[in-house]
């Protein structure tokens, strides 16, 4: 059951962000949803096999890259949302 739950969650976020990429864009090339379903069940299959490795550098990029795009970009106005 909560395999079940699992997969409807991303599921319905892979949906939402097709949904607002296919909106936000003028051009939303349509073999885009192809390579994301693509690329999902590889990311998928490998996962297990990955986390251990993949996990650490995920959550480093999360927690740095912020701070990589206040200095990088310094003309910008970063507010609360990045910092």
């Amino acid at each position: 059951m909560i395999y079940l739950t699992r997969v409807i969650v991303v599921l319905s976020t892979a949906l939402a962000a097709f949904a607002e990429g296919a909106l936000a864009t003028p051009y939303f090339p349509p073999q885009t949803i192809w390579i994301v379903t693509a690329l999902a069940i590889v990311l998928a299959l490998a996962g297990t096999r990955l986390r251990p490795l993949a996990l650490p550098l995920v959550l480093a990029l999360m927690y740095v890259l912020p701070a990589i795009m206040i200095v990088w970009i310094a003309q910008e106005n970063f507010s609360i949302e990045y910092v």
